[in-house]
């Protein structure tokens, strides 16, 4: 490995670009590791499309590329663009509202640098600490899935999209179809077909703003639902899922953790009864319709 494309998919929301890519621009690489390229697909306004511009000016020893798209296209969309452009050996995909540490991108690389055979290496992702009920459901969940990746790391939530590192001879050839939710997933199961290895990087630490809505927390939780379910057949057949007993037995560690978060996760899953009908449709979207203060 020699070169790293960085990509970043967008919608509205030109401060939590910059404020990535300066992270970007900070990041600890090996020596013989250079930034070919930073590619931000930007689904935006013209207001948020110009504000973007403005802050980027900053870093014009960068080599930065943008794709404005003038509606909002989807993820994707976003991310078989960047598949389409990327000149690096790997590519690392960042949600444009996480934080890095200077360390991140590099402990992520570092499976690949050890094993060739290994295509996919995903980030461990961990909520901003927040007050709410989102908030509280939001970092359960998270934490509950943090049991699952690290004791089945081959199951199909170990690719989360805030962040994940890919080789390009994966995706050099690959679209995802518009349709799919579960992007992660998605590029999960087509590098396993490839015959590349995945692998879980623990210590590559990627903090991301949980929801500041009930109702998006909640949306959250269909959609996870609804895009693993388009995936369900291909999935039974490659990954292994924990048993079920394990699964609970999950939840009850991270409820011995925050009575608080538990209760807040019990309410918020006692309303998806009533918030359904509501967000179905457009939670279960690939444009994710309900979102306004998180992707």
């Amino acid at each position: 490995m020699r070169s790293v494309s960085f990509g970043i998919p967008s919608y509205n929301e030109s401060q939590n670009v910059i404020r990535i890519v300066e992270m970007i621009s900070n990041q600890s690489l090996p020596a013989h590791i250079s930034i070919k390229e930073i590619i931000i697909v930007d689904d935006s306004d013209e207001n948020e499309y110009g504000a973007l511009m403005n802050g980027l000016r900053k870093f014009r020893a960068l080599p930065l590329r943008v794709i404005h798209n003038s509606s909002r296209l989807g993820v994707a969309n976003a991310w078989n663009i960047l598949f389409s452009l990327i000149d690096g050996d790997v590519l690392v995909l960042y949600d444009a509202d996480v934080k890095i540490m200077a360390e991140t991108t590099y402990r992520l690389l570092r499976p690949m640098l050890h094993d060739d055979s290994i295509g996919l290496v995903a980030a461990c992702t961990r909520p901003l600490p927040s007050p709410s009920l989102a908030g509280m459901m939001t970092t359960f969940i998270t934490d509950w899935l943090g049991e699952i990746r690290t004791y089945y790391p081959f199951s199909k939530y170990l690719a989360m999209g805030r962040g994940i590192a890919v080789k390009r001879a994966v995706v050099q050839n690959l679209r995802i179809p518009n349709h799919v939710i579960s992007v992660d997933l998605y590029l999960q199961l087509f590098t396993i077909s490839l015959g590349f290895r995945t692998a879980y990087a623990s210590d590559a630490i990627i903090e991301f703003k949980t929801p500041d809505c009930l109702i998006e927390a909640i949306s959250q939780v269909l959609r996870g639902y609804c895009g693993h379910r388009q995936l369900k057949n291909v999935t039974n057949k490659i990954l292994s899922e924990p048993p079920i007993s394990t699964q609970v037995k999950f939840v009850f560690n991270v409820a011995k953790r925050s009575l608080r978060r538990t209760l807040a996760t019990l309410l918020g899953y006692s309303l998806v009864p009533f918030f359904f009908p509501k967000i179905y449709r457009d939670s279960c979207s690939c444009l994710w319709r309900v979102a306004r203060t998180t992707k």
